[in-house]
């Protein structure tokens, strides 16, 4: 069977593309990966790191994207939503507006819980960010 490329440097740029498509397919998890290796080296608490990585699967759960401010991301939503009562009808939106309303009443119920928690932790690294993002999220699903 013949080699598949023709010499090491094509190997290694077949590999490196291959990488960086990777990367961009996954670049949300693998930037949370990223960051929970960061923070674990940092030397925080066993409590601020549970907290972390709790904010960021609700960051995920939101559709965050990186660069994506969030507010974008729910203001995307409710146009679409706006944009779909005007073409379908509110009697068929509707039931789905009730799932919606459900859902964010749920997050908002779990970021509060959250940062109950941040704050009854005691300070350290990252508890400052932790209270902040917490609150910003707070906001964002009253």
């Amino acid at each position: 069977m013949p080699p598949k490329y023709k010499s090491e440097e094509d190997h290694r740029n077949a590999r490196l593309k291959s990488k960086r498509a990777h990367y961009a397919r996954n670049k949300t998890t693998e930037q949370a990966k990223s960051r929970t290796r960061w923070r674990k080296h940092s030397q925080m608490s066993e409590v601020s790191l549970s907290c972390f990585q709790d904010l960021d699967i609700l960051y995920m759960e939101l559709g965050y994207r990186a660069g994506v401010p969030e507010h974008n991301t729910f203001m995307k939503w409710f146009l679409t939503i706006l944009q779909r009562v005007d073409t379908e009808g509110w009697d068929v939106i509707s039931p789905e507006l009730e799932d919606a309303y459900t859902y964010v009443h749920n997050l908002h119920q779990r970021i509060t819980n959250l940062a109950e928690s941040v704050r009854l932790c005691a300070p350290g690294i990252g508890h400052d960010a932790l209270s902040q993002q917490c609150e910003q999220l707070l906001h964002l699903t009253t």
